[in-house]
């Protein structure tokens, strides 16, 4: 429309698709989270927020779970359209605890005790948890099909890429577990660059 003088989208993924589908041009404005008061505190579980929906990929983490060696937990918050058949296919894995809704406050400190967030949708235009991980000085573990996560993982250099596959991000889990120095200047990366 010529009344539009100018097109703003929330990341890189969102604006390539639209140049490329659609041919129209548009600029980022990267949107902020409502939340404040993030810090920093220690390294004790692996944290994942979020909706329980197909396309975030929580299933994809809980199966990781069965290939890492390390002795950390996975916490999973939220709910979700898929959130039964995710507690099944968690079942038997004492590694694993659904917290269900949790508040703001707790969310803070949910991310503050991370020693990762694992964030691996799928071709996610944005992600707030990766921002608000970043805000907490924690590192992310992302695939490279995750869209604008991986893009700011990369960018930031603020975490690990890795395949879509359980192995790999088990991996990617184990290798964090083990070099707690890198992990943590990772998440020092995305805290100073967000």
């Amino acid at each position: 429309s010529p009344h539009i003088k100018r097109l703003f989208v929330v990341g890189e993924e969102v604006r390539d698709r639209l140049l490329k589908f659609n041919r129209i041009p548009s600029e980022v404005l990267y949107q902020a989270t409502t939340l404040s008061g993030f810090h920093c505190g220690a390294s004790e579980y692996l944290f994942m927020p979020g909706r329980h929906h197909r396309w975030k990929r929580v299933d994809l983490v809980i199966e990781a779970m069965r290939y890492v060696k390390a002795p950390v937990k996975l916490l999973i918050s939220g709910t979700g359209q898929d959130e039964t058949s995710l507690k099944e296919l968690a079942r038997g894995n004492s590694n694993i605890a659904f917290l269900g809704r949790v508040s703001d406050e707790e969310l803070l400190e949910y991310y503050a005790n991370a020693l990762a967030v694992p964030f691996v949708p799928c071709n996610e235009d944005f992600g707030l948890v990766a921002i608000e991980a970043f805000h907490s000085a924690k590192p992310i573990i992302t695939c490279r099909d995750s869209g604008q996560p991986a893009r700011m993982t990369s960018r930031f250099q603020s975490g690990l890429i890795c395949d879509p596959t359980a192995r790999a991000i088990g991996a990617a889990i184990d290798f964090l577990f083990a070099s707690p120095e890198t992990a943590r200047r990772f998440g020092e990366n995305g805290r100073l660059k967000v």
